[in-house]
């Protein structure tokens, strides 16, 4: 199965009917990725999911023990000016080699006291009446709704798990959903009825009486259990309104900006810490303008001046020569007139040192303006300049950097409101959190008085059976009887083995499955090396390398919580059926070394279609890129206060 196309009109926190999430995943990314703040509608989408495909036998997060019609009425958006709201849902199956595109539409409306719910089913853009009216049976060939729990679930669930008696508890709902055993143990219980019924014709006046009277108390105790489940109905409806309230409350403050306000004083902390460094890194600033920065601005004049002194310098040289030249060339002339040299060849020798000597003077500059040293600009070369330049731009780059951050901060801090806006709210969180307490006391004290009153009628029901089973009168049909009552038990005798047999046949395959998966997830093959399951409890026992019983408590917390996700991951690969899985606040309270198990082994290889409904503080942006590769498509739920709705939009926090 593969979910394609959700659309959302009028339902819970979503109004209108401009709501609509695509599934279907591109090319081998698997994931869906959904990100919402708590309060803002993930949940919602879950129950969505949910109330579209299984009606009145939907599994949603606040329905109880509500009557469906009910329920409907609330679900409908209460800032709606119509009353009423639909649910719709594309999906693929696959059946026999073809691909089959499904379409689960799901409306109802309030007329009067009443509600009018319709369904509408089609399979490849045609109507099915026949699929339409008979899909509370048909919906079970896709997902069977006592297996859903497997596919759909979230957080505290997983959370819920890591206690090893209701991890026998949803190991045993797991084994019983996915070997039938609930037909099995139905047709047990018929039997035993039909035996009790068989057995009471043959009681004694004494036994009968004795049997009525056991009935009389049972019936008082059905009496008072019924003002009791009334009460707790009641008391569930006052802590959802009291719960909402709560999250109203919430959503207010963080509306007013409550989340910045807790941050005030840390804020202000930080902008100190921020605004001490950024007056240090001015300094630096400083320091470097007044050093040799300046430089940088006459940097070609600098370079003109060097070769200026380079030529100031040849000069010099070239003017000493002509110099001592010249007096050479004065006593080379003396020379050959003593010599009695004839005029002529004084002449030729007086042209020649003169010419050479206005070549010589000419190459020698005119002015001398610097007089100053080449060796004085040695340092000043291109390596020094770049090396200046470069401490410039990063120290502008810092600056830039300081003021942007302390920008930030001045804004946040900005938009802190008043403590006097924020104190009504608080005070309105602190209310409904004593409301939502009180109302838990309440419901606590209310459900375990049912669960007496039940566990009494339980105990009624157990003496009645033992009184026909200890007593029978032989009396005027009690052959006969006596055979129905034989084969009753035969057959329950049979069913018990058969269970057993199935049980038995299935158990070390879903041990295998579970311990598979727990180790793909901790990745110690040394923690745990084996998993054993009583098939009377259904109790999970590890064992380690020496074959030795683990206790619970040697595992971490967050080792609990993966092994609690192991047993859910390891029944979903034992039913063998190719379904999405969608996980509400998948990674709870783990810590990161835990979550990473998750991100890196369990996210991408939990089904062939992963849907995430996660909040910012969950998979965040480091998680948000680890799960990159495997990400078809992102969403994010926001509540816009302007339009009373949350709103689906494409992307992520």
């Amino acid at each position: 199965m593969l979910l394609d196309e959700l659309n959302i009109e009028n339902f819970g926190i979503y109004k209108g009917s401009d709501h609509s999430i695509f599934f279907t995943p591109r090319g081998e990314k698997n994931i869906i990725l959904i990100g919402g703040l708590n309060g803002g509608g993930k949940t919602t989408l879950l129950d969505a999911l949910q109330l579209v495909l299984y009606g009145k036998h939907a599994k949603t997060s606040n329905r109880g023990r509500m009557a469906y019609e009910d329920y409907l009425k609330e679900t409908i958006n209460r800032h709606s000016r119509h009353k009423s709201a639909m649910l719709e849902l594309f999906f693929y199956h696959h059946n026999e080699g073809k691909r089959d595109r499904y379409q689960v539409k799901r409306s109802w409306s309030v007329r009067g006291k009443s509600v009018k719910e319709n369904l509408l089913v089609c399979k490849n853009g045609v109507e099915e009446p026949l699929l339409s009216e008979q899909w509370d049976e048909y919906v079970n060939e896709f997902i069977p709704s006592n297996i859903s729990g497997l596919f759909f679930f979230d957080g505290e669930k997983i959370e819920s798990l890591a206690d090893a008696r209701k991890s026998a508890g949803l190991i045993k709902t797991g084994i019983h959903a996915l070997l039938g055993l609930d037909v099995v143990d139905n047709l047990s219980r018929d039997l035993n009825a039909l035996k009790n019924r068989r057995k009471i014709k043959q009681q004694t006046a004494e036994v009968q009486a004795q049997i009525q009277q056991l009935e009389t108390r049972k019936k008082e105790l059905k009496k008072e259990l019924l003002p009791l489940n009334e009460q707790r109905t009641l008391l569930k409806e006052k802590l959802k309104q009291a719960e909402g309230e709560l999250n109203e409350a919430w959503l207010d403050f963080r509306r007013e900006g409550g989340e910045l306000y807790k941050l005030k004083k840390a804020l202000e902390e930080e902008q100190n810490a921020v605004e001490k460094e950024f007056e240090k890194h001015k300094k630096e600033m400083r320091k470097h303008a007044e050093g040799a920065a300046p430089l940088l601005l006459v940097k070609d004049l600098i370079y003109k001046a060097k070769e200026q002194a380079i030529k100031e310098e040849e000069g010099a040289v070239a003017k000493a020569v002509v110099e001592s030249l010249s007096v050479r060339d004065s006593k080379l002339l003396q020379l050959l007139e003593a010599a009695g040299a004839g005029q002529e060849a004084i002449a030729s020798a007086r042209q020649f040192v003169e010419k050479d000597e206005s070549d010589r003077l000419k190459q020698i500059p005119e002015k001398i303006y610097l007089n100053v040293s080449p060796e004085a600009f040695s340092d000043l070369n291109d390596e020094f300049f770049s090396s200046v330049q470069s401490q410039g731009k990063e120290l502008k780059q810092g600056y830039d950097e300081f003021r942007e951050k302390i920008g930030q901060i001045s804004g946040k801090l900005g938009a802190v409101p008043a403590q006097h806006i924020i104190a009504g709210i608080q005070h309105r969180i602190e209310e409904s959190k004593t409301a939502v307490e009180k109302l838990n006391i309440e419901l606590n004290l209310v459900t375990q008085q049912v669960q007496e009153r039940e566990e009494a009628i339980n105990h009624q029901d157990a003496q009645i059976s033992k009184k026909l089973t200890d007593s029978a009168d032989k009396g005027f049909d009690i052959e006969r009887q006596l055979k129905v009552l034989e084969q009753a038990d035969n057959v329950r005798d049979v069913l018990t083995e058969f269970r057993s047999l199935l049980i038995n046949e299935d158990i070390s395959r879903l041990e295998q499955k579970i311990l598979e998966s727990f180790q793909s997830l901790i990745r110690k093959d040394d923690l745990i090396d084996k998993i054993d399951i009583d098939t009377d409890t259904f109790k999970l026992t590890l064992l380690g390398k020496d074959q030795h019983p683990i206790k619970p408590s040697r595992l971490s917390a967050g080792e609990r919580q993966l092994l609690a996700i192991s047993i859910l991951w390891g029944l979903a690969k034992a039913s063998g059926r190719p379904l999405p899985a969608i996980i509400d606040t998948p990674l709870g309270r783990l810590d990161s070394k835990h979550r990473n198990h998750l991100i890196e082994n369990y996210f991408p290889n939990a089904s062939h279609q992963v849907i995430l409904l996660s909040t910012d503080q969950e998979i965040d942006q480091q998680y948000c890129k680890g799960l990159e590769p495997y990400i078809s498509a992102k969403y994010k739920i926001e509540y816009q206060e302007d339009i009373k709705s949350s709103v689906i939009k494409e992307g992520y926090f």
